[in-house]
């Protein structure tokens, strides 16, 4: 395996009504928000370019960490890891296919869609008030430890949190998170806006 970040580039273009269209060098793949192209950095910053020209805004990095939340996009390794079955993270959705062959982990995958649960999701925390929670705060309901946030949306932006919950905490229970940035009381929300 070789590192070829320095080399290689991603452009995430966000909006319904773009189409990718031929992009030279670069690979088109199709998201539900839009496309990202990826590819040699050069190519990339020209199609960055190219799209800017034609009206499209470029954000930031903070943006779209606070859109990717916002819309309950799990990110590796932060808010998914090697430890996460598909269902806590609702990826059999998108990334599980129940009729193709053989893949690493199937068994367990498909023991729970047939027969059982997971005990956890990732769901959406949606502060209604006190401190910014921070990663690795600890989720409260009841006066228990349910679970733990695993990223939040940036300054300025409204704080959202991703976090995995006891899968008897239905959204919208009101929960507590504590961490060190303080209290915050937040709304457990589906991982996905609806």
């Amino acid at each position: 395996v070789v590192d070829r970040s320095d080399e290689w580039g991603m452009l995430t273009v966000l909006g319904a009504e773009l189409t990718p269209g031929p992009r030279g060098a670069l690979h088109v793949v199709r998201t539900a928000q839009g496309f990202d192209l990826i590819g040699p950095r050069a190519d990339v910053a020209a199609a960055s370019d190219e799209l800017v020209g034609e009206g499209s805004t470029l954000v930031g990095a903070a943006a779209y960490e606070a859109f990717r939340i916002e819309q309950g996009s799990p990110l590796q390794p932060f808010d998914i890891d090697d430890s996460t079955i598909p269902q806590e993270a609702e990826l059999e959705l998108d990334a599980v296919s129940f009729t193709k062959g053989c893949f690493l982990g199937q068994e367990l995958v498909c023991r729970i869609d047939s027969r059982g649960h997971v005990n956890r999701f990732l769901r959406r925390l949606v502060a209604i008030e006190g401190e910014r929670p921070a990663p690795g705060a600890e989720i409260v309901a009841d006066g228990k430890v349910v679970g733990v946030v695993t990223s939040v949306t940036p300054e300025p932006f409204a704080a959202v949190a991703l976090g995995y919950v006891r899968r008897e905490v239905e959204p919208p229970t009101s929960v507590e998170v504590r961490s060190p940035n303080g209290l915050t009381t937040a709304r457990v929300e589906p991982l996905r806006p609806v």
